[in-house]
């Protein structure tokens, strides 16, 4: 990356999480709030940052358009009508509010749709990871490399404020979501584990992956990279829902 952003240094943090928190707004089911956030910060010479964020909710599907069902229709209302809602599985932030304005869908939540048959699909130009607006009928917009592109160029996803004490109550949230999630990591990807098996999801609860070229910048990982030692196994709190979590921070250089 550095070949190609001669002018730019990079750091790169993510976290898988098993279970998600939830937002509980009076329905019979409380939807998760996302299975995955994606997180952009710039950061300029004289230290300014610029943010943007990306909130998924995963699906899996066959086919490029489907219907909502009525089971799923409370993540749909969260998605598409921000009502006032409570945490709930947050650790701390458990029983905490939120009211995102506005009370309509931003290309900041969006779907993700996931064909775990797509290599077997002998279809050309098909991607087996899309993307699509919250609606009642799901209709893929563009697939997922193509969308993080625009995400990178803030074209798409929303931008949230510098500060978690913000009167922004989306970018109190995305603030929230960093903050549980970073709490959920507990161990470095070369931990001694050769391959991720689907079938024990629990077990990697908290997994981590931090690298960076960005020696000399403040990350926002910085605390977790001086505590997490290469071999560390150290328990993750199972008990805290979190989304998963991608997080690319820019530098610019004088270079």
């Amino acid at each position: 990356m550095s070949r190609v952003f001669k002018s730019l240094k990079f750091s790169i943090s993510s976290v898988f999480c098993h279970q998600k928190p939830l937002a509980d707004f009076g329905e019979s089911i409380s939807p998760e709030i996302g299975d995955i956030l994606f997180v952009l910060i710039n950061t300029d010479l004289r230290g300014n940052r610029n943010l943007n964020s990306l909130l998924f909710q995963a699906k899996i599907s066959h086919k490029k358009s489907f219907r909502i069902p009525s089971s799923d229709a409370h993540q749909l209302k969260l998605y598409t009508h921000w009502p006032r809602f409570a945490y709930r599985r947050a650790g701390k932030l458990t029983g905490h509010t939120r009211d995102v304005t506005p009370k309509t869908f931003s290309m900041g939540a969006q779907y993700m749709l996931i064909d775990n048959t797509a290599g077997q699909c002998i279809y050309p130009h098909n991607f087996p990871i899309g993307c699509a607006t919250p609606n009642i009928e799901i209709k893929l917009c563009t697939d997922l490399a193509s969308e993080l592109i625009s995400f990178l160029m803030y074209r798409t996803g929303r931008a949230f404020a510098n500060s978690d004490s913000t009167t922004d109550v989306w970018s109190r949230m995305i603030w929230d979501l960093l903050e549980i999630s970073k709490s959920k990591m507990s161990r470095r990807i070369n931990s001694g584990h050769k391959s991720f098996n689907r079938k024990s999801t629990f077990d990697y609860d908290g997994m981590c992956f931090l690298a960076t070229n960005a020696l000399n910048n403040a990350s926002l990982f910085d605390d977790k990279r001086e505590s997490l030692t290469d071999n560390e196994l150290q328990a993750s709190p199972h008990d805290i829902g979190a989304p998963s979590l991608i997080v690319i921070e820019c530098f610019e250089t004088e270079e």
